[in-house]
């Protein structure tokens, strides 16, 4: 996910058009105990947000990175104390227009133990670029597991509508946090 450029959006805008054409829905993994969920319901594609991010080390707060060539550049690895900037955008399936804070009601984190955070719609890079998204600094606590995180992003729009973003299940790709380092 290296970019957040036009070209981007029309490959998902495509992608998504395709599977609304062909019916096709993809089982997603929960957090929650299966068996309780019960048997599963899937709303009609068209009414599905489409949800895509990454994540990044922030040039913000008072953790950012402190060489500016490595703001906002993409990994996985990240150490306790350290920070990670998701971005996000949201489409409109219909529109296939990403989605601002006038058209959406939330945009959440979950993490695996079930808290979330509120994703706030902004500017990137401090103002030196035109482009908006959803976004939320996380600062890592000195304390918190080693390993991979398994997040979800939820988006809801004003007409009730909802999407997710899964991270991949795929280790080099999901989220890993790393002791922290004493260099």
């Amino acid at each position: 996910m290296a970019s957040f450029g036009l070209a981007r959006l029309a490959g998902v805008a495509a992608l998504a058009a395709a599977l609304v054409a062909g019916g096709l829905a993809v089982p997603a993994r929960s957090y929650a105990d299966p068996a309780a969920q019960g048997p599963a319901t899937a709303a009609p594609a068209t009414q599905s947000l489409i949800v895509d991010g990454d994540m990044v080390l922030t040039g913000e707060g008072p953790l950012a990175t402190a060489d500016p060539t490595q703001a906002c550049t993409e990994r996985n690895l990240y150490p306790q104390g350290d920070q990670v900037l998701f971005r996000v955008r949201v489409i409109d399936p219909v529109t296939q227009q990403p989605m601002d804070d006038t058209q959406l009601a939330s945009v959440t984190r979950t993490m695996p133990d079930g808290t979330t955070h509120a994703l706030q719609y902004g500017g990137l890079s401090r103002g030196q670029s035109r482009d908006h998204a959803w976004k939320y600094i996380w600062e890592i606590p000195d304390d918190y597991p080693t390993g991979t995180v398994n997040y979800q992003i939820t988006a809801v729009d004003k007409l009730g509508r909802t999407g997710t973003y899964f991270t991949w299940d795929s280790p080099p790709s999901e989220l890993t946090i790393t002791p922290k380092s004493n260099a």
